[in-house]
């Protein structure tokens, strides 16, 4: 189970990589030459960074003869952090269960504000990409 959250969060590791999600979460739908432009990266490089966060889940494509047009996979990221957020709460409440029969409760809590938090955070992203895509910008 862990191996797969590191898996994901290495993701992120590349500032690169760091740089094409933000991209994406700020413009929407992009191909691999408008991100090469934006970001200031090769293609190839691109390209390759596109792939492993695909593979992951956390951009979707859609191709577009001879282009393919990127996303940022909002739901996917989000319910990725979520089930984090409860892994990692779970954790705490063993652990600490043990010592402080009260901290369960308050790291439950805690956990589940966090998952709310994350959630309107991807709802409101996609929201602004919606109305951005409406206004034609």
């Amino acid at each position: 189970m862990t191996d797969q959250y590191a898996s994901f969060f290495k993701c992120f590791s590349a500032p690169s990589r760091n740089r094409i999600v933000q991209m994406l979460a700020q413009q929407g739908e992009l191909s691999v030459e408008d991100l090469s432009s934006r970001i200031g990266l090769k293609e190839p490089t691109v390209s390759r960074h596109l792939q492993l966060l695909a593979l992951h889940g956390i951009v979707r494509f859609r191709p577009a003869h001879p282009v393919r047009y990127y996303a940022l996979n909002e739901g996917v990221v989000a319910e990725k952090l979520a089930q984090f957020l409860e892994f990692i709460g779970a954790a705490a409440d063993g652990s600490r269960s043990d010592t402080n029969p009260g901290s369960a409760t308050t790291e439950r809590d805690s956990s589940s504000l966090a998952t709310s938090k994350a959630k309107r955070s991807a709802a409101r992203a996609s929201s602004r990409r919606q109305d951005r895509a409406s206004r034609g910008t």
